[in-house]
């Protein structure tokens, strides 16, 4: 059978008969599949040897389109005017590591071409997938220095080369260096079917303007793009300033009310109002506390201080965290809980802190006197803890968003439960931080609710050493020795009068300054052996005034305890680079505090 180009109804672009090395740029495998038929058969047609280097299934689609159109493609094999590699084979011949030798590749195509044009010097068409099998791997580095190798060879030898790639692969705008090196790296550049359908002229240019058009548009919108999200970085930095600030400025004020309660506990002194006070400041605690944690939590700021604890451990103490709202509701906490057997590497405190807001969320949205049950236990490889509660259960659209921040379960206009709905957000977030998930059940409004939390194992024996909890006093800060005499410095004269008052009621001898120089005058005189000093001062702020009591000749081991409204992890690092022992964040635990003075002093 005598085949021509006509008769296949193949025509060669006229460019190739001129170009050595072409690029086609393709959006369907469809397509690329006629254009590199159309690029072999005319060769065919036209009596010019062929080699086709591509995988099984290119192969077979090229076969299948060249028998279409009448040519028999089992002779032109036999005759060597059609020679077929497999790109993956000879790709492996000539590769080391992940880059192209020059010289294997010289010998391999070398011995192809020579294969394919045998004693002739007419002009060889090659259409290869080699490059793009590297640049699919994302060796793209690879893939242009293969591409450079292919344009010395069309220098050495007669060929045409053909070269495809899918516009898919750059579809960032990042992709637009790596866009123009392959381009660059061809001498002819054949556009994708969108365009290459378009027959007549005039319309081909109205489709280049409309993608002009686009282009600019598109770069226009990345322009803005990039602006908005500066302007979100900006925003996200001032907003996390701001929450600082806030958190300073709630606990200022917070931190003299509380000092006065626990006075007044200290002292007996029992009554409705000062159980109202209590309540309601412990509630204003924990909406500051929230609110700086999942910002925290959402700029990856929480440093785990993992240690190997059994799960019962941290259920008991997430129930002693939520147990005052559980009775103040008296509602009954049934637990099963294994208490040996279900380790997990973890933080006590986060993971305490995720117990506890379960068990929060599941009083909140309970009658008083009703059920929640806590089961723990390990199943399935990994330690779980289940948190049913029997309350105003959740509706099928929002268990995809219960987790999400600032998202609540509706509620009465007299918003009983409270809470900016931050809780379940904060869990998730903990939670995943440990490697694990969360998930939430429930039957339907009225049919109460279950939060699962899965966390992985920990291995057995694993060598973890335990972590003292941050903010108790050890062991050997409780043997409560002598008083101490302790300076307390603070701007807010509330603050520094009911803690001074609260500490000498304990039995300590307890002076106080508002700022630094009359700090500095009342300790040369006092001789401290504790500092309580507030970071945000006048004159001098805490970081400075510590460095110069300690400098002071008579300092000798004095301990020094930041005692401040500022909490973020950037604070408790400058707070240990200025010497300072502990941070405590206002408003504090009187006995934290009296632990930590009476223990500063066992040591001096």
């Amino acid at each position: 059978m005598t085949t021509t180009a006509t008769d296949l109804m193949y025509t060669a672009d006229p460019a190739i008969t001129t170009t050595r090395h072409s690029l086609q740029l393709y959006e369907s495998e469809e397509h690329l599949d006629d254009a590199v038929a159309r690029f072999l058969g005319s060769a065919l047609g036209a009596g010019e040897p062929v080699v086709m280097i591509a995988g099984p299934r290119r192969r077979a689609a090229l076969i299948r389109h060249l028998e279409a159109h009448g040519f028999d493609v089992e002779r032109a094999r036999r005759s060597s005017r059609l020679s077929m590699f497999d790109a993956s084979d000879l790709l492996a011949r000539f590769m080391i590591d992940d880059s192209p030798d020059p010289e294997l590749f010289r010998a391999q195509l070398r011995r192809v071409v020579a294969h394919a044009s045998g004693p002739s010097s007419r002009r060889v068409r090659v259409y290869s997938e080699t490059v793009n099998l590297l640049w699919r791997d994302g060796n793209r580095r690879g893939a242009q220095r293969l591409e450079r190798l292919w344009n010395e060879l069309t220098e050495e030898l007669p060929l045409s080369v053909l070269c495809a790639y899918p516009l898919r692969d750059f579809d960032l705008a990042a992709d637009a260096v790596d866009f123009e090196e392959v381009c660059g790296a061809h001498d002819h550049l054949r556009p994708t079917e969108r365009f290459t359908t378009i027959s007549h002229p005039d319309d081909r240019l109205i489709e280049v303007c409309r993608l002009q058009q686009r282009a600019w548009a598109l770069e226009r919108e990345i322009d803005r793009r990039r602006e908005l999200e500066e302007a979100a970085t900006e925003a996200s930095r001032a907003k996390d300033e701001f929450l600082a600030m806030l958190g300073h400025e709630l606990r200022n004020p917070l931190a003299p009310i509380v000092t006065a309660l626990q006075i007044a506990r200290l002292r007996g002194l029992e009554s409705r109002e000062l159980g109202v006070i209590e309540r309601q400041v412990d509630h204003l605690i924990r909406l500051v506390d929230d609110l700086l944690d999942i910002s925290r939590i959402t700029r990856g700021k929480v440093e785990l201080r993992k240690e190997r604890i059994e799960i019962a451990e941290v259920v008991g103490q997430g129930v002693e965290i939520a147990s005052p709202l559980l009775e103040s509701r008296r509602q009954t906490l049934v637990l099963d809980v294994e208490r040996d057997g279900c380790a997990v590497d973890g933080d006590r405190a986060r993971l305490a802190q995720v117990v506890a807001n379960l068990l929060t969320n599941a009083a909140k949205y309970s009658e008083p006197e009703s059920r929640i049950d806590v089961w723990a236990g390990y199943t399935r490889g990994c330690v779980r803890v289940r948190v049913r509660d029997a309350g105003i259960g959740i509706e099928p659209e929002m268990l995809s968003r219960i987790f999400d921040s600032f998202v609540q379960r509706p509620q009465a206009k007299d918003r009983s439960q409270g809470g900016l709905g931050l809780g379940l957000a904060i869990v998730r977030s903990l939670v995943e931080l440990h490697g694990g998930a969360v998930g939430a059940r429930s039957d339907g409004p009225g049919r109460g609710a279950e939060f699962e939390v899965e966390l992985p194992a920990a291995a057995a024996d694993d060598g973890v050493v335990m972590a003292a909890v941050e903010g108790e006093p050890t062991s050997r800060l409780s043997a409560r020795p002598t008083s101490a005499r302790v300076l307390v410095v603070d701007d807010n004269e509330d603050a520094a009068v009911t803690l001074a008052e609260a500490l000498a009621g304990l039995g300590h001898d307890v002076r106080i300054a508002h700022d630094g120089p009359s700090a500095l005058e009342v300790a040369a005189e006092f001789l401290p052996q504790v500092g309580l000093l507030d970071i945000g001062l006048p004159v001098m702020d805490g970081y400075e005034l510590a460095e110069r009591l300690r400098a002071a000749p008579w300092a000798g081991d004095l301990r020094l305890i930041a005692v401040t409204g500022y909490g973020q992890e950037r604070d408790q690092a400058r707070a240990r680079e200025a010497g300072f022992m502990q941070q405590l964040v206002k408003p504090v635990s009187l006995a934290v505090v009296d632990g930590l003075v009476r223990g500063s002093t066992a040591t001096a």
